[in-house]
């Protein structure tokens, strides 16, 4: 395996070569995150969110929560990522536009 530092993101690789293209991802807490699909997070001002990210080739939305645990929501709109992103109470966006509407899945902590 190769160690590839990001530090300006804030987080490292690891890239398994007998695995193409799967990347674990290492959050500032230390815990491992295995996915096949990496999402570019940015930093967030909130209590309860610490990172949010965007695919829109698969309309994923990807949430890094305070407590380090990592969910996709899948069928996101991209006016749904950009309102999140501009809102000024972001958590509480979250907590009424994404979480209830869209489905999920753990891919981290």
């Amino acid at each position: 395996m190769f160690f590839v530092d990001q530090s300006d993101w804030g987080r490292g690789y690891v890239i398994d070569p007998d695995v193409p293209f799967r990347i674990k991802t290492i959050n500032p807490s230390g815990r491992l995150l295995v996915s096949g699909d990496i999402v570019e997070r940015l930093s967030v001002k909130s209590r309860i969110l610490r990172s949010v990210g965007y695919d829109d080739s698969k309309k994923i939305l990807e949430i890094e929560f305070s407590s380090g645990y990592v969910y996709q929501y899948s069928g996101v709109p991209p006016k749904i990522y950009a309102d999140l992103m501009r809102s000024d109470e972001i958590g509480k966006f979250y907590s009424e536009k994404v979480r209830p509407k869209f489905q999920t899945k753990q891919v981290g902590a």
